[in-house]
């Protein structure tokens, strides 16, 4: 049985850290790992480029449009609870 693999990362905009996220993502061997990266929008308020790129290579991606970098209680319990819901649903190893 495969390990489910999830990557969580706030933006998906293209920078050092969706780099790494990325290469992990992309590297890890399909026959032995089952992978989804989950983030947020990019700045623009859209699916960056990290998504686009993941997509082409077939690995799944879960949009989370709650994820934001500005500080806001709202907003953080409401990212707080789709992480949990994300969680729960996808149950990775």
């Amino acid at each position: 049985m495969k390990k489910k693999v999830l990557f969580l990362i706030t933006k998906s905009n293209f920078g050092g850290a969706q780099r790494y996220v990325y290469d992990l993502a992309t590297h890890l061997p399909s026959e032995t790992y089952d992978v989804a990266v989950a983030f947020g929008n990019a700045p623009d308020g859209k699916a960056g480029r990290l998504s686009r790129l993941l997509i082409e290579k077939k690995i799944q991606t879960i949009p989370i449009p709650e994820l934001s970098r500005d500080v806001h209680v709202l907003s953080d319990w409401r990212a707080f609870r789709a992480l949990v819901g994300l969680l729960k649903q996808t149950r990775p190893n």
